[in-house]
């Protein structure tokens, strides 16, 4: 219960809600004080102000000690920023609240009343300490930096945060490392506990730099050493047991990649004179285990340890976490009181807390311990949600990383001081918004998700807020589509957000992966319609799509100017403007197709232009090719693992690339067959051609076995590669069937798994899947077939240059040894007859079955033609 209390409590001095101060009704006085005038002092509050000191002052009953922060105060006048006066040097108590100038030190004072300014804030040493072996010396070397992110006025900054209380935001620039020692083999339990043991038992922990040089710098850090407990299994020599007492040891680090550097220590242990020494490899799951000995910044690696006297064996287990913050602060509620969060563990259990105004109130906080659906009615509540979701909230409900689910609205309203966090509303219907109609408080780190296979689970009017957020929305995600109706503003996150008269809005930090879409609405935003305030740092993954009207934005759809905006930090990954923002996506695509139309108009000269890049983000349907002779596609396509299901080939031709793409054949490709033998037919496309032109990742399938790709010259994906082109890590599953005349005795016609003819390209690393076929329905005296490439032949003149590189192909279908118009691997190698192999020195690393030739018609053996035979398939 008390680590619930406290992780809650962490969340809500994240966003301003905790009320931080040894006595709660102090905090509340200064909280919500009117005055914030010139002369004042500047009042702060930090998230990340008593990491571990929690966790310790319980493990060795020694007082907690503070942060001590050096805050600078900067004023900013157009574009330049200047700090005003000298730093202020501050620490927070035991109980956590408000940080205080420390003793005989100046605070800060706000200078005037008009300047906008900012603030920057550090605790701990510039360099990690050796000597960490006492509470004081190791928390001076967790390393924090921070701030505020933006300037304003001192009344701005009461407009923006609702409180006289500036919130500084801190990161950890350090890792924290814990080693937990478990007894093994030889080693008694009790030698490990820490009253007992203390002199017999110490250790090390090695931190890792470089210097100006680019030189190793190693630091042997004597760690903090604490009480713990481990528990014990039957196997782990001796009885099982639980809570036994033992030692840990902390040391804050540099980040360093302790498994890329195996090589370098991470601790020493000495027992009573005998030494253990641990590397990274020595996990017993290193393989598994290995990316969490890379330390970044601000994360926990907690290493534990069996030691054992057998060869002085050391087992190791690790895992790697965020490094948290622990808070002793408590929650208050409106009379000053402080208490236990009210747990809520069914649907019947919530309704009763959202109905009851002395539970669901200003500082109480209630947390979610198991996820349910709302929907399920019960004796005491029947009916479905839709009954329930008029209730406001007016208090703190942490979701507690649990799931919601329901097929409407979540809420009516979020009260100004109420706060939904930390969990998950998975719609399976179809609501106005997932989780309230306006929300003037705070909703952080929620996620919003459809029911997978619910094909009516979308909003009306937005992801999470329908009419307006005067509060602030941060860390969130949406992957609900929204299909606006009649709402004048539609968007990803909220319709509006709109700055009230007390408070700015706020929207950062969320992210939305479906698509946003209303043709009937004044304006539509991928994050939000309508806003001023704060609409910084959120990504709309999604995109505007290319067709999409211009009453559609990327992030805001309209401006409003009754108040200030400040719109930066945003991306979305298009090319197109939004308002004043400044796109911080990478290498932004120049569209985004969601549909057939979409795909289709891709080939208009506007849009098909060598070096423009699409993306699909919506699985597809295709009944006529797209494209002529004369117009390539000469654009890059992102198929982003999406699907094309057709009835028809794809694309007439390619000189671009086309990549991550999966094709369903929902029926047989024909083409009526030509005098001559000239008609063609392949899934993706009938011309692949050019230095430039790349297929990869492109897999082919059939919705039924028994379809077909028929035509004189079939392919599974490509008929025709030249000009330099290439095929890269391709699959098809398909029945190739070639229908070239019978009555043709000249020439070459020419069937592939994966291409038909090669002029002059490289096919690699694709594969012909296993219940494929190769078939004729002509027995035509002039077809060859290949599970990989049909053939090698001259395209238009015997002046071009003829060559194939194949390489690292697998083909599983077997054509067996007797017919020299078939190949596992290649028909035919010879380009019209010629008396030499046209295939690459390069051909290597192909596989085909044993009990089946690997070229149809060449001169030599298969080796001769396309390399050994590997030993390995590519599955």
């Amino acid at each position: 219960m008390k680590s619930n209390r406290l992780r809650i409590t962490q969340l809500l001095l994240l966003f301003g809600f905790t009320l931080l101060a040894s006595s709660c009704r102090e905090t509340i006085g200064k909280l919500f004080s009117d005055e914030m005038e010139a002369g004042d002092e500047v009042n702060f509050t930090a998230i990340v102000q008593e990491r571990t000191a929690a966790t310790r002052t319980t493990e060795t009953q020694v007082a907690s000690v503070a942060y001590e922060f050096a805050i600078g105060m900067y004023k900013k006048v157009d574009t330049s920023v200047t700090q005003v006066g000298d730093d202020g040097i501050y620490t927070v108590g035991e109980d956590g609240g408000l940080l205080e100038a420390k003793a005989n030190t100046t605070p800060l004072y706000w200078p005037d009343n008009t300047t906008a300014y900012g603030f920057k804030a550090v605790a701990g040493t510039d360099k990690i300490e050796a000597d960490q072996s006492t509470k004081a010396n190791w928390l001076k070397q967790d390393r924090l930096e921070g701030g505020t992110s933006v300037y304003l006025t001192n009344q701005g900054w009461k407009s923006a945060t609702g409180s006289t209380i500036i919130p500084l935001k801190v990161s950890h620039t350090r890792s924290l490392i814990t080693i937990i020692l478990k007894a093994g083999e030889g080693v008694s339990r009790k030698a490990l506990d820490y009253e007992v043991a203390e002199n017999d038992l110490s250790a090390n922990i090695y931190s890792y730099t470089t210097d100006t040089n680019g030189n190793l710098v190693t630091l042997e850090i004597n760690p903090l050493a604490a009480t713990t407990t481990v528990d014990y299994t039957a196997d782990d020599d001796g009885e099982a047991e639980t809570d036994v007492s033992s030692t840990r040891y902390d040391a804050i680090v540099e980040p360093y990649e302790y498994a890329t550097n195996s090589s370098n220590l991470i601790t020493k242990i000495s027992l009573s004179g005998q030494k253990y020494s641990f590397y990274a490899q020595n996990d017993k799951n290193f393989t598994t285990n290995e990316t969490r000995y890379n330390l970044a910044a601000g994360q926990h690696l907690t290493i534990t340890v069996t030691l054992g006297r057998d060869g002085r064996k050391t087992l190791m287990t690790a895992k790697l976490e965020d490094w948290t913050e622990e808070v002793t602060t408590t929650i208050c509620d409106d009379n000053g009181n402080a208490g236990e969060p009210i747990e809520i563990n069914n649907r019947d259990e919530l309704i009763a807390f959202l109905s009851d105004n002395n539970k669901n109130k200003a500082g109480n906080v209630a947390l979610v311990t198991a996820s349910f659906d709302l929907d399920v009615p019960s004796t005491d509540n029947k009916g479905d949600w839709s009954a329930y979701n008029k209730y406001d909230l007016n208090c703190t409900l942490n979701l507690g990383h649990k799931t919601l689910t329901g097929n409407h609205r979540f809420l009516s309203k979020i009260a100004n001081a109420g706060s939904l966090l930390n969990g998950t509303i998975q719609i399976g219907g179809t609501v106005d918004a997932a989780i309230a109609t306006e929300n003037n408080g705070t909703i952080n780190d929620v996620q919003i998700t459809a029911t997978t296979g619910a094909t009516d689970a979308y909003a009306t009017v937005a992801g999470v807020v329908i009419d307006n957020n005067t509060g602030t929305i941060s860390k969130c995600s949406s992957a609900l589509k929204v299909v606006g109706t009649d709402a004048t503003y539609v968007g990803g996150i909220a319709a509006q957000s709109i700055t009230s008269t007390s408070k700015a809005s706020v929207i950062d930090g969320c992210t939305v992966t479906n698509r946003v879409s209303s043709s009937g609405s004044t304006a539509v935003g991928g994050i939000v319609g309508r806003a001023n305030g704060y609409v910084t740092n959120n990504t709309f993954e999604y995109g505007i799509t290319l067709l999409q009207g211009s009453n559609h934005q990327n992030i805001v759809g309209e401006k409003n100017t009754d108040h200030t905006s400040t719109f930066t930090g945003n991306a979305w990954p298009t090319t197109a403007t939004n308002l004043e923002m400044t796109n911080a996506y990478l290498n932004p695509y120049n569209g985004i197709i969601s549909t057939t139309d979409e795909l289709k108009e891709t080939i208009k000269s506007d849009y098909n232009q060598t070096g423009k890049r699409y993306r699909m983000s919506e699985d597809i349907a295709v009944s006529s090719t797209i494209g002529t002779a004369t117009t390539p596609v000469a654009y890059e396509l992102n198929g982003n693992g999406k699907q094309i299901s057709t009835t028809a080939m794809i694309f007439k031709a390619i000189t671009g690339k086309v990549h991550d793409l999966k094709i369903l054949l929902n029926g047989s490709l024909t083409v009526t067959q030509q005098t001559g033998g000239t008609d063609a037919i392949a899934a993706l496309a009938e011309e692949v051609y050019g230095t430039d032109a790349v297929i990869s990742n492109v897999s082919v399938d059939m919705a039924d076995n028994t379809y077909e790709i028929k035509a004189s010259n079939p392919a599974g994906l490509v008929v025709w590669l030249w000009g330099g082109a290439t095929v890269s890590n391709c699959q098809v599953k398909a029945n190739i069937v070639s229908q070239a005349p019978a009555s043709m005795t000249e020439g070459y016609k020419l069937a592939g798994g994966i291409v038909s003819t090669v002029t002059k390209g490289t096919v690699t690393q694709c594969v012909f899947c296993s219940g494929s076929t190769l078939s004729s329905a002509t027995n035509a005296s002039v077809a060859y077939y290949g599970g990989i490439v049909g053939g090698i032949v001259w395209k238009d003149s015997d002046k071009e240059e003829v060559e194939l590189t194949l390489t690292d192909c697998t083909s599983y279908v077997s054509v067996g040894t007797d017919n020299a118009k078939y190949g596992s691997v290649l028909g035919y190698s010879l380009n019209k007859g010629s008396e030499k192999n046209y295939t690459s020195r390069d051909c290597q690393g192909n596989w085909w079955p044993a009990d089946s030739r690997a070229v149809g018609t060449c001169i030599g053996r298969d080796e001769t033609v396309i390399g050994k035979r590997s030993s390995m398939s590519k599955q």
